[in-house]
């Protein structure tokens, strides 16, 4: 039997979040239901096919837009289902308190055509707004066994333990609101700490607390059926930069309640120096109490074979900043599917 999905990442859909996916073991990917970000450079006509290849066929994932796409997304959507390719895949579109009314619209005409319903993406935790829009889209919520709440806190930032507990209560609140009307299948709790800009000791070993895992917990201990998501090991923007930006090799791992930040150095000499991800990769398998082992998973293999390969003309495998990218979210996603599905399990 394949245990029930408890974890929801959103995630762009971009080269290094498709590799990361791709090399998730079949029983870790059997306890995610991903949100799949479409950003400005996905292509509708390979979308269905990229799916399948990184993601799976017939797993269930949500489909939302990321802000940076600002194409027509009831376009973009019409050609996707109306692929042959979209059979094999099992997608649950989503509608945010952005989308367009043509978009609602096209939801709502063809709800019957998303075999595993859709998903409501709330980002805005005012009950006022909240109640207001599930009126505007009362036709897509009408059966409560197919319509799943996604509670996007956002950008939530470093936040002391007493405004966490405030969030923590209004969160539980609006679940309660939702509860009382008996129209949803799951509901779901996101929010994103990561930085954009990370400023911490160069050639050091750092923490940061996972507020948003905080947040679930607290949430968790009174309503234990409520999913969890995050941003993995990102924050939700694609930051937009005037000039090239400054390139600090870097390490996100993920263990416990803390993010672990492997951090390298600038040299203006050598912007672009990726060897030093050996030096890092060697830092985080020594600490025992941080580093999980180089069978946990495919990014851990690799942060394992970085640490014990010395770099050379002809073998060299300290990757790129887009190798990383697949190294860090394969991991966290690993860890956080197994965490979450540790606490359920209890």
């Amino acid at each position: 039997m394949v245990p029930e999905a408890k974890y929801v990442p959103i995630l762009k859909w971009k080269g290094g979040e498709r590799i990361a996916i791709r090399r998730l073991s079949e029983d870790v990917k059997d306890l995610i239901r991903p949100v799949l970000l479409v950003t400005k450079n996905t292509e509708p006509d390979s979308y269905c096919i990229e799916v399948a290849r990184n993601w799976g066929i017939n797993r269930e994932f949500y489909m939302d837009f990321h802000p940076d796409f600002k194409g027509d997304q009831t376009e973009f959507l019409e050609t996707i289902i109306n692929d042959e390719e979209s059979e094999q895949l099992s997608i649950i579109p989503v509608v945010s308190m952005s989308s367009s009314v043509d978009f609602m619209s096209f939801i709502e005409n063809n709800i019957s055509k998303f075999k595993y319903g859709a998903a409501l993406r709330i980002n805005n935790l005012n009950d006022k707004t909240i109640q207001d829009w599930f009126n505007e889209i009362d036709q897509i919520i009408s059966d409560s066994n197919s319509v799943d709440v996604i509670l996007d806190t956002g950008e939530i930032g470093n936040l002391p333990n007493g405004t966490i507990d405030m969030l923590s209560d209004l969160i539980k609140e609006i679940i309660r609101n939702l509860q009382q009307q008996n129209r949803f299948r799951n509901i779901i709790v996101v929010g994103a700490s990561f930085p954009k800009s990370i400023s911490v000791k160069q050639n050091n070993i750092s923490t940061l607390n996972r507020i948003e895992w905080l947040l679930w917990k607290k949430i968790n201990a009174e309503m234990p059926f409520i999913l969890f998501g995050d941003y993995g090991v990102d924050d939700p923007q694609d930051p937009q930069y005037d000039t090239r930006p400054t390139i600090i090799p870097t390490i996100r791992y993920t263990r416990n309640d803390y993010w672990y930040i492997i951090r390298g150095k600038y040299d203006p000499r050598a912007p672009f120096d990726y060897t030093q991800f050996h030096e890092l990769s060697r830092m985080l398998i020594q600490k025992d109490n941080i580093f999980c082992g180089a069978d946990f998973s495919w990014g851990d293999k690799r942060i394992f074979e970085c640490a014990n390969t010395k770099c050379t003309f002809a073998n060299c495998n300290h990757g790129n900043l887009t190798t990383w990218v697949q190294i860090n979210t394969n991991h966290h996603l690993t860890y956080v599917a197994r965490q979450v599905n540790q606490i359920g399990a209890s």
